[in-house]
């Protein structure tokens, strides 16, 4: 289902390759075989977004800068990829925990507009960028978002959506909104609900 501000929700068929948090991109030779792989696997699916994951061992920040090594590797192998992902429909979404200018700097690198950015608002309000300022710097350069909010509800926790809200509609986004949040009373149907509605709220749609 479309909203009226053009974000979507329900179902989003989309998958992730975790497996690069513990094989990391930048270091296993099996990593390309491995994009092209799940690159086939999402055309199959009809997927829309193939996140690449760049977490634990594949972490691609080293104290407030970046692995240069690493992103060097990183670039080359996601640029080899990106035409198969083009051909493919298939975005490959990049979440890290760097800065909106560093991976905008690893996408002018890369040069294809089927990589992009898998935003993650939570974590990366918990390495204290201003969420809001990285979401309008990045633009169109979003594939898709993550709202979460630690162990609480989306209204309850740290993060304030307003602006973010606020940053979503100035930039026009029209991708999705995928939720990652847990579940406080352990009723998983009725705390999924609650954070859908909360959103719905958020962006002003009724129901």
């Amino acid at each position: 289902m479309r909203l009226l501000n053009n974000i979507k929700t329900g179902v989003l068929l989309a998958f992730m390759m975790g497996l690069f948090n513990q094989c990391p991109l930048a270091s296993d030779p099996r990593g390309p075989a491995w994009l092209e792989q799940g690159i086939e696997a999402g055309k199959d699916l009809g997927a829309d977004v193939l996140l690449i994951a760049f977490f634990g061992k594949g972490s691609l920040k080293s104290g407030q800068g970046v692995k240069t090594a690493d992103v060097d590797v990183v670039v080359e192998r996601l640029k080899a990829a990106a035409p198969k992902a083009k051909q493919a429909g298939v975005i490959l979404g990049i979440e890290n925990t760097l800065s909106a200018e560093d991976n905008l700097k690893i996408l002018d690198r890369v040069g294809y507009d089927s990589v992009r950015i898998y935003y993650d608002c939570y974590n990366l309000a918990g390495q204290g960028y201003d969420v809001p300022a990285e979401i309008r710097l990045l633009k169109n350069k979003i594939a898709s978002f993550h709202f979460k909010n630690g162990k609480d509800y989306l209204e309850t926790g740290k993060v304030k959506w307003d602006p973010i809200v606020a940053a979503m509609n100035d930039i026009g986004y029209e991708g999705w909104i995928v939720l990652e949040t847990s579940s406080p009373s352990k009723d998983r149907i009725a705390d999924a609900r609650r954070n859908a509605d909360y959103i719905r709220k958020l962006f002003g749609v009724k129901a």
